[in-house]
């Protein structure tokens, strides 16, 4: 009835505005901390190009373009900057149901295992401090790493070797992202925007994108159940 695709409807908000969060985190990470501009342009068009609403069954109208671009860039984002060492928010990309699964039904399934990721950051992170030895030493870190600052430890996760040059922190992104960005720059064209050199694109993010996103994770907010003004109910 009525009411039923009134909830469909904001449902379907919800899921995509948490999807552009998400995105929009990246791309501020990647002009910051987790420095790859090239990658960053990318991330911009996917925030740009406009995402279709759910249907009840969980499917969306979603471009194979729009697809390809989203697994490389955040598969580039990932890898060097991924915190658990169990490598699942990176790996987790190449499943079958995500890679090579059908574009309308990928973001509710994305949904799923973004979820996963958090609930694995969630226990890395609480982990004793036996644990935290034990797993470290599988991956090479002696226990000695711990007694330093917590700041200055060396958090134990995958390594790849190091390529040239070597003044390159991550060789490997820095030319990956100028295939996503190049890849960014078409989806953006397609869908009558611009995201290359010269386009103020960074003066879009920080005066149309941030507020619009401040908005939208209010919005999302005021409607995720709670136990009381800033604590959020575990589902």
């Amino acid at each position: 009835g009525e009411a039923t695709g009134v909830a469909l409807r904001s449902l379907s908000d919800v899921l995509n505005a948490i999807m552009r969060l998400n995105i929009c985190e990246a791309v501020l990470s990647n002009l910051s901390f987790a420095f790859w501009p090239d990658n960053a342009r990318a991330g911009m068009a996917l925030l740009l190009a406009p995402l279709g609403a759910f249907r009840a069954g969980g499917q969306q109208d979603l471009s194979p373009e729009w697809l390809r671009l989203y697994l490389a860039w955040n598969a580039n984002f990932i890898w060097p900057s991924h915190y658990c060492p169990d490598m699942m928010c990176f790996t987790m990309l190449a499943m079958p149901s995500l890679a090579l699964g059908p574009p309308e039904q990928f973001q509710y399934r994305r949904a799923h295992t973004l979820f996963w990721v958090v609930r694995s950051t969630q226990i890395t992170r609480r982990m004793c401090g036996a644990e935290r030895v034990a797993r470290a030493a599988a991956f090479g870190v002696p226990a000695s790493e711990f007694e330093r600052p917590p700041a200055e430890q060396q958090v134990p996760c995958f390594h790849c070797r190091q390529l040239e040059p070597r003044s390159d922190r991550q060789p490997l992104t820095s030319r990956t992202a100028k295939l996503t960005r190049a890849e960014g720059e078409v989806l953006a064209r397609a869908c009558g925007g611009d995201v290359g050199e010269g386009s103020g694109v960074w003066r879009r993010l920080a005066l149309e994108v941030v507020p619009e996103q401040i908005a939208s994770l209010t919005r999302v907010y005021s409607r995720m159940p709670k136990r009381g003004l800033a604590k959020l109910r575990l589902l």
